[in-house]
């Protein structure tokens, strides 16, 4: 097939180009082609070659082209430069690569390079867009279509395997084969580095506050902001809770003979009892299990919130640990215990630690029954081993939990 030269490209093996790498995306066929790689094996000379090659236009580099204003993001500012009459002066220069959105759309490190090179040899020739209508209103100026197309775009390559916009990228992360000169007037104009650099003074900022307010860093200074911003009532708390903590002692043991303890706790080893089994009969609450595991998860659907996580409906937390199966742990404890039938409704779910409060320390037990009747929130207060707590309700399982203790009247 025989293409005319502006419609062709110089590339490997004939000339390290890159231009395969934006081509190849933007174009398809209806693209620059590669010239055929005969032209290398046929004896000619290859430096006279590719010489008339480039003498008749075939393309050895990415092609900024001149264009119009009048699509530049910025043309309402332009345009407003004032002006009627269309003189020998008028300026209407802009510059745009075309087909820039369609190659960086999956870009690729060979693609990323050529873009770099590409501005690096141009640097500043094509960063401006002007626009005058005559020298008595003078030009506006805005960064041109190609500085907006580079900007904006996910091209640039970290050695971590993301692409990213300019404003994101380090400098320190750019793979070989990106020579970075912060001096380059077109890394400047596409922002690069500018957001990460901002974030950097940023922390530098928020490091230097907390050092001043007594902080040892900014993590710490998000923290006290954190806890200002809770209630009184539960800073209070966790203070109480912090405090206790710390003058919290472990218990201490040590013998004052360990050689003579480990030979007595040694006999006493010798003559424990053999582990033995018997079989003995006993009373099985019928259909007790069945209702627990429909409780559960009723309790499942009604005390997971959108983020996965189950909670105690007393802590109002996660519950503290999940299963094998990725399940939270949850104890099923039956809340009121003065009902003719079983219900699954009538069971709360708790952590380990308040449902044994539920079973073992309930001082409330007699009168949530007519307390829970009588609730018109979300929260029952009760007391658990001595101190005062609330149980937490969704609105659901509150009704449908009046609705089973009514059934049994």
């Amino acid at each position: 097939m025989r293409e005319r030269p502006r419609d062709c490209l110089l590339d490997s093996p004939l000339k390290e180009t890159g231009l395969r790498a934006f081509y190849t995306e933007v174009g398809g066929k209806a693209g620059p082609v590669g010239l055929a790689d005969r032209y290398f094996g046929d004896g000619a000379s290859l430096k006279g070659f590719l010489k008339f090659a480039e003498a008749t236009g075939v393309k050895t580099a990415l092609e900024v082209t001149a264009c119009s204003c009048n699509k530049n993001p910025k043309w309402p500012y332009l345009l407003s430069v004032g002006g009627e009459r269309w003189t020998s002066n008028s300026i209407d220069t802009d510059f745009s690569l075309e087909g820039f959105e369609a190659a960086t759309a999956s870009p690729t490190v060979a693609l990323s390079t050529l873009l770099w090179r590409t501005a690096d040899f141009a640097n500043s020739r094509f960063l401006r867009a002007t626009y005058q209508i005559n020298r008595q209103h003078g030009a506006h100026f805005a960064d041109s279509q190609w500085v907006c197309q580079m900007r904006e775009a996910a091209w640039v390559p970290q050695s971590d395997g993301r692409f990213v916009v300019p404003a994101e990228a380090r400098a320190d992360l750019l793979p070989p084969g990106f020579p970075y000169d912060p001096g380059k007037r077109w890394l400047k104009a596409i922002g690069f580095g500018e957001a990460f650099a901002k974030r950097s003074d940023e922390a530098r900022q928020k490091q230097s506050i907390a050092k001043q307010l007594g902080f040892e860093d900014g993590a710490a200074l998000e923290d006290a902001q954190w806890f200002a911003g809770l209630d009184p009532a539960e800073r209070l708390d966790f203070k109480q809770q912090v405090e206790n903590r710390r003058i919290f002692s472990l218990p201490e043991s040590e013998p004052g003979n360990p050689e003579r303890r480990a030979e007595r706790v040694l006999d006493a080893a010798a003559q424990a009892p053999d582990r033995a089994t018997e079989e003995r009969p006993r009373s099985v609450s019928v259909g007790l299990q069945a209702v627990k595991q429909e409780a559960e998860q009723y309790l499942r659907q009604q005390y997971t919130n959108l983020d996965g996580d189950m909670i105690c409906q007393v802590c109002k937390g996660p519950l503290p640990f999940r299963l094998p199966d990725g399940r939270h742990y949850v104890e099923k404890v039956e809340f009121i215990a003065d009902v003719v039938r079983r219900h699954h409704q009538n069971y709360l779910a708790l952590c380990p630690n308040h449902a044994a409060m539920m079973q073992h320390a309930h001082g409330s037990k007699d009168l949530v029954k007519e307390m829970l009747m009588d609730c018109d929130g979300d929260t029952l207060d009760i007391i658990l081993a001595g101190a005062d707590e609330s149980i937490y309700f969704t609105r659901t399982h509150l009704l449908d939990l009046k609705v089973a203790l009514a059934s049994e009247k």
